[in-house]
C-alpha cells in the first residue's frame, strides 16, 4: 500500500507521509513536519475540502490572485 505522496507547489514538493497511523506533511521552504493523528487527519481534510470549496468561489467571481 502506498504510504508517501509529492505535491507539486510550483517547484517545490510539498511531502505527505503515513508512518504508523500518523500523517506526516513535510513543508517546503519551511523544513518542518506536521504530524497528524488520524483524528486531527479528518479535521484538517474537512477544513481544507470547505476551503478549496471557498476557494473556488472566490476563482468562479473573479477573485483569485493568479
Amino acid at each position: 500500500m502506498r504510504s508517501e505522496w509529492q505535491v507539486d507547489m510550483g517547484g517545490a514538493r510539498l511531502g505527505v507521509e503515513v508512518t504508523r497511523g500518523t500523517v506526516e506533511i513535510s513543508l517546503p521552504g519551511v523544513g518542518g513536519t506536521v504530524a497528524l493523528d488520524l483524528q486531527q487527519a479528518v479535521a484538517f481534510r474537512a477544513a481544507l475540502d470547505e476551503a478549496v470549496a471557498v476557494a473556488r468561489i472566490d476563482v468562479r467571481e473573479g477573485f483569485s490572485l493568479l
